[in-house]
């Protein structure tokens, strides 16, 4: 969270693919965002087999996740879903779920 505060990675935006060589932090940065990437597709490469097996042919909705139910929902109408694409879907879902409990923390205080 501290490179999106960071002047120096904010003014210099346009030489982003430079910054990450010069810039330590920005490299930290860099490598957190390919970890956690490549642990969501981790995460949606194993529901999408989990899929395919039938594993939650049985389940009802209200007890599958987010990544499940979008994934079926593209199964059923033949629409191929990234996994970019399901990345940013569930990390907008994350950020939205956090704003709202800071709301109703600063709303019921």
């Amino acid at each position: 969270m501290q490179s999106i505060s960071d002047p120096i990675s904010n003014v210099f935006c346009a030489l982003e693919c430079l910054l990450v060589y010069v810039y330590p932090k920005r490299r930290r940065s860099a490598d957190a965002v390919a970890k956690l990437n490549a642990k969501f597709d981790r995460v949606i490469s194993k529901k999408r087999e989990e899929l395919q097996n039938g594993i939650f042919s049985n389940k009802p909705d209200n007890e599958k996740d987010l990544v499940t139910l979008m994934l079926e929902a593209g199964m059923q109408e033949d629409i191929s879903i990234t996994n970019e694409e399901l990345r940013v879907i569930y990390i907008i879902f994350i950020v939205i779920k956090r704003t709202l409990l800071i709301l109703i923390i600063f709303c019921t205080a």
